[in-house]
């Protein structure tokens, strides 16, 4: 027997690779099965202990739980069993119980009582986790042959219950124990009867959970098989692959439910916890792939491998970044060509595609081609017909649980067609529903028969009457439509084809570079921008960079059109990009106002708002001449402008109102103008030539398409034309329009750099006239900046921002 020493930097070793949960303090239990203690009757705390490998023969306690206190790196281990005993396993054999054997993984424990009240309860521990568990089916042991019980859910009142308690054995070198499932550690415990006293190993092992560890009340459990844990112990960090089972949690975790969920499997919502759903997930995937021995419900190498994943070993750090590749849904399809037969010549109503998966359905569950391809047509019509939203071309009824639309459907009850609602299953896509299909055939109960005609798509067609369908006429029905388009010619020998005879390949699935998805860049990202802009999805900058923007476009895009919401460019989301839906957009979105977007809060419309009331106030300050002293003399004075600067508020605000009414009346220009001309009078001057010029030179700045749509400003301007000559305006004008924007803002910097500009840089800007220039081009700015932020809303181009 093979010796492993066992130390705390070997069990976080080991917890690391398998990316399980180590708490930061208090005890911890690990179970490891097929080894025992070196020193059966040595309990106590010590750094390190030794275990010896040995076989399980079910009838002798042959597995180690130790007992790890993370406080001080300390461990003490005692004898018991992970398994069954034997009787229970040949009484389970017989159907007299239902004797089973945990998978290996992480769970949690709590403090309490097996069995409750009853004459054996007594103190032990409780599962306090789902806990998935093998039923022995075939013979006296356990391994991949046998099924995985996962329960009706993950509930605690349907938990098949496997408890940690005492084994009623006090001497592991002798056979026999207490255990139809349950982890049972060698001793006796204290039961309700007073039938039995505590004593043994199980006595130190309650009484150091329940005295020595400050009232702790729930305990983490790892399980690992033996070999395992030599394995870690004779090897480096840098030749060990990570694994993600049961119990698992992190973000590798999280990259093997993204990769079921492309693979079409239902897990829930993802969380990077390897929970129940994951498990079935993952189960199913191995037993598509690898059939039944090979779901061992581990992802290692292989299974990594088929998911598309790349995993990191020990040495290798935390799972991030993991680069996810395309997986095919489907096995290569190798179409084996009769002699006489030309595949060229595919049924009318047929497609390549429907062949090819009905063959690819054979090969994995030898159901004959022509049986897939003759069910197909009847009950889809030919893939014209089928619930609503349910890629389900062949009727396939949902079970309880299984994500489902009703539909009406006739069923012959008694001779007669009646017809009724039946909730049938949704599948992500047409692939999925041609495997799910064949699985059913090839493996369920009731197909027992049918499978025994493989061979004979006649006879198999005879085998589904009342069983597939009510239709007492349905084997007659597939057999008309095989016969007429000849679809026997489809079906492969065996299970693939004959050395002797040259393959045609009629199908191979293509494989991408990799999924496009957040943190990628490059032109096929550019590309994927480009299109949901096109489709009406907003990604801020096309910049060739896979952001939260791109990203929140795509999830966006998924649920328009009832693809898994992955975020990911998975196959399911390209096929949904060869025929999009047309956007939804509710009208509240396409008939918003400017008023609206500011009433929901829109900064952006908001200081667009206050960049107008700026930019009108300055360009009337320059166009007035009304410099710095003119603005601080205005309200409540008598000082020089102080008559002038009274009338000018409202005046502002009959500008204001006309430009956001977008239009005006001729009399409400020349009322406008005719007020603005006796402003300038009030100021006692005129502008200077050079000063004409220069708004001249304002005008022919701004775009004329803008002159239009404002004629005010028209009016305005040439009422500016004969302005007197002007004070000149103090530069810190700018600061106080700077002043009246948020800080941060878009248009607060504007401002801020308009000043600058029109102080220094423009030539032929001077005074008032450079103050009327700029705010005339700060209010179009600030319309500009309004009308794309409301375009962007009323598309839906604004997408996470």
């Amino acid at each position: 027997m093979a010796a492993i020493e066992l130390t705390p930097d070997l069990l976080r070793r080991l917890a690391r690779r398998n990316n399980f949960p180590v708490p930061d303090s208090g005890m911890v239990f690990v179970c490891i099965r097929g080894a025992t203690p070196a020193d059966l009757a040595d309990n106590d705390f010590a750094p390190s202990r030794t275990i010896r490998e040995i076989s399980l023969d079910y009838e002798h306690m042959r597995c180690t739980f130790v007992q790890w206190k993370l406080d001080d790196g300390t461990l003490a281990l005692f004898a018991g069993s992970t398994v069954p005993n034997r009787k229970s396993i040949d009484a389970a054999l017989a159907g007299k119980t239902k004797a089973n054997q945990v998978i290996p993984g992480c769970f949690r424990y709590v403090r309490g009582r097996h069995k409750g009240s009853s004459p054996s309860g007594h103190d032990a521990f409780r599962q306090n986790i789902f806990l998935p568990v093998q039923r022995t089916r075939d013979d006296g042991d356990f391994d991949l042959a046998d099924a995985i019980d996962f329960a009706r859910s993950a509930k605690a009142e349907e938990f098949v219950w496997d408890n940690i308690h005492a084994a009623y054995n006090d001497d592991a070198a002798k056979p026999g124990y207490s255990s139809e499932g349950c982890l049972v550690v060698c001793g006796f415990p204290s039961t309700t009867s007073g039938k039995f006293v505590e004593r043994g190993p199980w006595k130190t092992f309650r009484r150091n959970a329940y005295d020595q560890t400050g009232g702790q009340q729930e305990f983490t459990c790892m399980l690992f098989e033996a070999d395992e844990v030599a394995r870690v112990a004779g090897a480096r960090d840098g030749d060990l692959i990570q694994l993600v089972r049961y119990g698992s949690r992190g973000a590798l975790v999280g990259q093997v439910q993204a990769a079921l969920v492309r693979a079409g499997f239902e897990i829930g919502t993802p969380d990077d916890k390897f929970g129940r759903n994951t498990l079935i997930a993952l189960y199913e995937f191995q037993k598509r792939l690898f059939d039944q021995l090979g779901a061992d419900c581990v992802v290692g190498p292989e299974t990594a491998k088929a998911l598309g994943i790349e995993m990191p070993t020990l040495a290798g750090g935390p799972a991030l970044g993991i680069t996810i590749r395309p997986q095919p849904l489907m096995d290569e399809v190798i179409i084996v060509k009769p002699a006489g037969v030309d595949l060229a010549s595919i049924p009318e109503r047929f497609t390549i595609e429907v062949v090819r998966a009905a063959q690819a359905s054979q090969r994995k569950w030898r159901v004959p081609a022509s049986i897939t391809l003759a069910q197909w047509a009847l009950e889809s019509a030919y893939g014209k017909r089928m619930p609503a939203g349910s890629n389900n071309p062949f009727g396939i009824k949902a079970l309880p649980g299984q994500k489902s639309v009703a539909a009406m459907t006739k069923e012959e009850i008694g001779g007669k067609l009646v017809s009724k609602q039946e909730p049938f299953r949704v599948f992500d896509n047409l692939d999925e529903a041609f495997i799910k299909h064949a699985e059913l055939l090839g493996t369920s109960k009731h197909y027992v028969k049918a499978r025994m005609f493989s061979d004979d798509p006649d006879a198999f067609a005879d085998a589904l009457t009342g069983i597939y369908a009510t239709d007492s006429l349905y084997g007659q029905k597939l057999k008309s439509i095989m016969r007429k388009n000849d679809l026997y010619r489809f079906d492969l020998d065996g299970a693939g084809p004959s050395v002797a005879e040259e393959p045609i390949i009629v199908f191979r699935e293509s494989v991408a570079s990799e999924f496009l998805q957040i943190g990628m860049s490059g032109k096929r990202v550019t590309e994927l921008q480009l299109e949901l802009v096109r489709l009406g999805y907003g990604v801020g900058d096309v910049d060739g960079k896979f952001g939260t923007l791109t990203r929140g476009a795509l999830l966006e895009f998924q649920a328009d059109n009832e693809v898994p919401a992955t975020g990911v460019v998975d196959p399911p989301t390209q096929r949904a990009f060869e025929m999009p839906a047309e956007r939804p957009l509710a009208p509240a979105r396409t008939e918003a106002t400017e008023q609206d977007l500011a009433k929901r809060g829109s900064r952006i419309i908001k200081d667009a708002g206050m960049g107008r009331i700026a930019s009108w106030i300055t360009a009337a300050f320059g166009a007035l001449g009304i410099g710095n002293s003119a603005v601080v003399n205005a309200v409540g004075t008598t000082g020089p402008g102080g008559q002038a600067g009274n009338a000018l508020l409202p005046f502002l605000v009959d500008v204001q109102r006309l430009s956001e009414a977008g239009r005006a009346t001729t009399a409400e220009l020349a009322r406008l103008a005719g007020e603005a001309k006796t402003l300038r009078e009030g100021l006692g001057s005129g502008l200077s030539p050079e000063a004409v010029q220069t708004v001249q030179q304002i005008r022919g700045l701004l775009p004329q398409e803008f002159i239009a749509r404002f004629p005010e400003l028209r009016q305005f301007l040439d009422a500016v034309n004969s302005a007197a000559v002007a004070k000149p305006a103090a530069s810190n004008v700018f600061e106080l329009l700077a002043g009246n924007l948020p800080v941060g803002g878009a248009l607060h910097s504007v401002v801020q750099v308009l000043g600058t500009v029109g102080t220094s840089m423009i030539p032929g800007f001077g005074g008032s006239a450079a103050v009327l220039g700029l705010g005339l081009l700060g209010r179009h700015l600030a319309n500009r900046i309004a009308a794309a932020r409301l375009e962007d809303h009323r598309t839906g181009m604004n997408i996470a921002r």
